[in-house]
C-alpha cells in the first residue's frame, strides 16, 4: 500500500511559521503581567480574603458587615493595600513586527490599555488564569476578569481605579475598534457593570495569534487586493503627492474603468497593503449597523492597509443610510488612505476636520 502524505501549502507554511512567533512575543508579554498578579495575590490575602470559606457570599456575618461599613467609600477589592507599586512598570515586546506590537502601534494604545487587553487575552491562552482569577475575585464562578478586577489589578486609589474605569468606556480605543468586549453575567442579569466580564474578540484573538485571514462574517466581502491589471493613464500626480496625508479618495464612475486598478497601483507605489470592501455584500451582513461598520474598519487597521469601498452608491439608499452613518464616522477617522467609489456624485455629511478629500472622474 503506497501512501502519500501531502506537504502543507506555502500560504498554510507560512501561517504555522507566523503563528509561532505570535506565541513567543505574547508568551513574553504575558511573563512581565506575571508581578502585577503575584502582587494582587498579597494584597487580597492581606485582607481577610479566604477563597476557603464554602459559605462565602452565601452568608453575610454581622463580622463581615462591620468590616465592609469600617471602610472608606470606594475604598476597591482589597482595602488596606494601596501601597503595591509606585508605576505601573512598562512593558517591552521581543518583536516589533509581532501582531500584538501592530496593534499597540497601530492604535497609539497607552500603557494602561496594554495592559487591560493582557488581563483579558490571558485566560484565552492559558487556563490557569482562570483559577487566578477567580481567587482574586473570591468567588470561583468569576473565571473571567472583571471590569471590577482589572480596576483593582492596576488601580492603586480611588482615583486610578476610576481611570481604569474610563478606558472601558465604549468610545475608548479598546472597545471602539472591537478589541475587547464587556459581557454581562447571564446567571447574574441584575448585577452591577462593574461586574462586566472582559473578553477579547475572536477575530482580535485569531489576529494576535497569528492569523491574516479577515474575519469570517466578512468572509468574501473583505478581500486582499493583490495582483491586478496595470492601471489606465490618468493624472494621479494630485493624489500621489497627498498620499502621505491619508486622503479620502472619491472615484466616480465605472468599476470597470480602472478604480481598483488605480487604487493599487497607488498603494503599491507607496508600499501600502489594499483591502475591498464589497458595499453591496456588507449591506446584507445580520448585524447591527454599527457591529458591521466596526469589524469592517478594524480589518483595515489589523491589515494595515488603505481601503477601497466600493458600490458606494447602494448605501445612499434610504434603507441603508443606518450603515452610511456608521461606516462614514469611521472612516472620517481612519488613520489611512481610503477610496470610495460610485457611480454618481456625493458629498460628506458632514466637515472633515481639516482631512483632504481629493476626487477623480474615471
Amino acid at each position: 500500500v503506497l501512501s502519500v502524505t501531502q506537504s502543507p501549502s506555502p500560504a498554510a507554511s507560512r501561517e504555522s511559521l507566523s503563528s509561532v512567533g505570535s506565541l513567543r512575543d505574547l508568551n513574553g508579554a504575558l511573563h512581565q503581567l506575571e508581578p502585577l498578579l503575584h502582587s494582587a495575590v498579597s494584597r487580597a490575602d492581606a485582607s481577610a480574603h479566604d477563597p476557603t470559606d464554602a459559605l462565602r457570599g452565601l452568608i453575610v456575618t454581622p463580622d463581615e458587615m462591620e468590616r465592609h461599613l469600617s471602610q472608606p467609600g470606594l475604598a476597591g477589592l482589597w482595602s488596606g493595600t494601596e501601597d503595591h507599586f509606585d508605576v505601573l512598570p512598562a512593558f517591552s515586546l521581543e518583536d516589533p513586527s509581532s501582531p500584538l506590537a501592530h496593534i499597540v502601534n497601530a492604535l497609539h494604545l497607552p500603557l494602561i490599555d496594554q495592559y487591560i487587553l493582557l488581563i483579558a487575552l490571558a485566560p484565552e491562552l492559558d487556563r490557569r488564569y482562570e483559577r487566578i482569577y477567580a481567587y482574586l475575585q473570591d468567588d470561583v464562578s468569576l473565571r473571567r476578569p472583571t471590569v471590577n478586577l482589572a480596576m483593582n489589578i492596576l488601580g492603586r486609589t480611588p482615583e486610578e481605579r476610576l481611570g481604569v474605569w474610563s478606558r472601558l468606556m465604549p468610545e475608548s480605543p479598546l472597545r471602539w475598534h472591537g478589541l475587547i468586549d464587556l459581557v454581562a453575567d447571564s446567571a447574574r442579569p441584575n448585577s452591577a457593570s462593574l461586574l462586566h466580564a472582559l473578553r477579547v474578540d475572536g477575530r482580535t484573538l485569531a489576529f494576535l495569534l497569528g492569523s491574516d485571514f479577515p474575519d469570517e462574517r466578512l468572509r468574501r466581502i473583505v478581500t486582499p487586493v493583490h495582483d491586478v491589471q496595470s492601471p489606465p493613464d490618468l493624472p494621479l500626480e494630485a493624489i500621489q503627492q497627498a498620499f502621505s496625508e491619508s486622503p479620502l479618495i472619491f472615484f466616480r464612475g465605472l468599476p470597470e474603468l480602472g478604480q481598483l486598478e488605480v487604487a493599487s497601483s497607488l498603494c503599491q507605489s507607496n508600499d501600502l497593503n489594499l483591502l475591498r470592501v464589497d458595499s453591496s455584500a456588507l449591506s446584507a451582513v445580520e448585524m447591527s449597523p454599527d457591529a458591521v461598520a466596526r469589524i469592517t474598519i478594524r480589518e483595515g487597521i489589523l491589515h494595515g492597509a488603505a481601503l477601497l469601498i466600493d458600490h458606494w452608491d447602494v448605501l445612499l439608499e434610504l434603507e441603508r443610510r443606518p450603515l452610511l452613518t456608521a461606516l462614514w464616522e469611521r472612516i472620517a477617522r481612519y488613520p489611512l488612505p481610503v477610496f470610495i467609489c460610485g457611480e454618481r456624485d456625493w458629498e460628506p455629511p458632514e466637515p472633515l476636520d481639516g482631512r483632504r478629500m481629493l476626487r477623480l472622474a474615471l
